[in-house]
C-alpha cells in the first residue's frame, strides 16, 4: 500500500487546510530584513501552523531516516534544534505540496535524495 505524505496524521482535511495556510502568506520561521543580518520580531504568524510543523518534524525524525540526515546536515550546517526543525518541516510542506499538485504518492527517495557533491577542480 503506498504512503501518502502528511494524510494519516491529519486526514485529508487537515492537509488541504494546512496548504490554504501555506497559500495564505502564512510560513512557520522567523523573517530578517533584506538589509541586515539580525532576525527580527515577527508580524504574523500562524502559531497553529507552526505548532503542527514542529511536532510533523519532530516525528519525521524517527519516522524517516532523510528527514533524520537532513535535519542533522542543518544542525551540522550551525542552525539551532527549532531552526533545523523550522526548515525539515518547509521541506516536507514542499514535499506534501508537490505530492498533492501532481497527484502523486509521496517517495522517501525523492523527497529526501543525497546531496550533490559539488566538484572541486583538482590542485594544479
Amino acid at each position: 500500500m503506498e504512503r501518502t505524505l502528511g494524510a494519516g496524521l491529519l486526514g485529508i482535511e487537515g492537509v488541504v487546510h494546512l496548504l490554504d495556510q501555506l497559500l495564505g502568506g502564512h510560513d512557520a520561521g522567523p523573517i530578517a530584513a533584506p538589509e541586515s543580518l539580525l532576525v527580527t520580531h515577527r508580524r504574523v504568524k500562524n502559531q497553529r501552523l507552526a505548532t503542527a510543523g514542529y511536532q510533523w518534524a519532530f516525528a519525521a525524525l524517527t519516522a524517516s531516516p532523510g528527514a533524520a540526515a537532513h535535519y542533522q546536515r542543518r544542525r551540522a550546517a550551525g542552525d539551532a534544534h527549532p531552526a533545523a526543525l523550522r526548515n525539515l518541516f518547509n521541506r516536507l510542506l514542499g514535499c506534501l505540496h508537490h505530492c498533492l499538485q501532481t497527484q502523486q504518492p509521496y517517495q522517501e527517495h525523492a523527497a529526501f535524495a543525497p546531496p550533490r557533491r559539488q566538484h572541486r577542480p583538482a590542485p594544479a
